[in-house]
């Protein structure tokens, strides 16, 4: 498709959007800024975790491709395409929860906690 398709009636298409000006051979970077934690359902949730799991990893970014996450992934026809052991926390810097928080923030700060009581300092 192209800025000039022009879609038959009653077929959707998902568009992403970008707001700035892109030329050039420097990658363009995805960034977050909104949250939708609410949203994603129970079966999301543990599909995730156990993919997670399943790589032995304590700390890892699932990708989860789905047109609506408040229902379970064989519902609406989405896939867990990727399970990153080393997720990029750059994505998420910007976003800011409602109560003041930030997820990469946090995450962290987790992690920092979690490895030094690890090491029992």
């Amino acid at each position: 498709m192209t800025e000039e398709s022009v879609l038959r009636k009653g077929r959707e298409a998902l568009v992403k959007s970008c707001d700035i000006q892109h030329a050039g051979k420097s990658e363009l970077r995805t960034t977050f800024n909104e949250n939708v934690t609410g949203l994603v359902c129970r079966d999301l949730r543990t599909k995730a975790v156990r993919a997670a799991y399943a790589l032995n990893s304590e700390f890892a970014g699932v990708d989860i491709i789905t047109l609506d996450p408040a229902v379970p992934l064989r519902e609406s026809g989405g896939v867990i395409n990727e399970v990153n052991t080393t997720p990029g926390l750059h994505h998420h810097y910007n976003l800011i929860n409602g109560n003041g928080s930030s997820p990469a923030g946090d995450v962290l700060k987790y992690l920092l906690e979690t490895e030094h009581s690890k090491k029992g300092l």
